[in-house]
């Protein structure tokens, strides 16, 4: 669910109304809501191909110096934001892990960038209410065993 407030980058805007998607099998099969869900289904249809409502990407920022006021990089990378992305993936750059590889070249991309949202990824939950939750297992040392899990650096770390 998009709320109020939430960032709609693929048209560089902040939402006013609330937009639910159903996605089913990596698509988009419904959206709902207000009148920036009509705005949303209007703008992925203008590009003429069933890609722009296949789900493209997705993640969670980990920036604690962005601002969420300022619609962009900011939106996607500020600490604890979920960002859900439809339609192009094919994207290939000369810099090493760049690059999406993916199989979807539609015309349309729409990056979606939500506050105060909750992300699991393989049943484990990453970002809780807009706050990063996840453990990141630690790096073997020399001097002992590899630890469970080590909590990631928090907003005011």
């Amino acid at each position: 669910m998009v709320a109020p407030g939430d960032v709609l980058l693929g048209q560089w805007k902040f939402a006013t109304t609330e937009i639910v998607l159903t996605l089913r099998e990596g698509r988009v099969t419904e959206i709902a809501g207000g009148a920036d869900a009509r705005t949303l289904e209007e703008h992925l249809a203008s590009f003429g191909d069933e890609g722009a409502f296949r789900l493209s990407h997705a993640g969670w920022g980990t920036d604690h110096r962005a601002d969420w006021a300022h619609i962009g990089m900011d939106s996607e990378s500020l600490m604890g934001s979920v960002m859900v992305s439809l339609g192009r993936n094919v994207f290939n750059a000369p810099a090493p892990f760049c690059g999406f590889g993916g199989a979807n070249a539609s015309e349309g991309h729409y990056d979606i960038c939500c506050r105060h949202a909750s992300l699991w990824l393989d049943g484990r939950l990453v970002v809780a209410d807009g706050r990063l939750v996840a453990t990141a297992p630690r790096r073997k040392s020399e001097s002992g065993p590899v630890a469970e899990h080590e909590s990631l650096p928090s907003a005011a770390g």
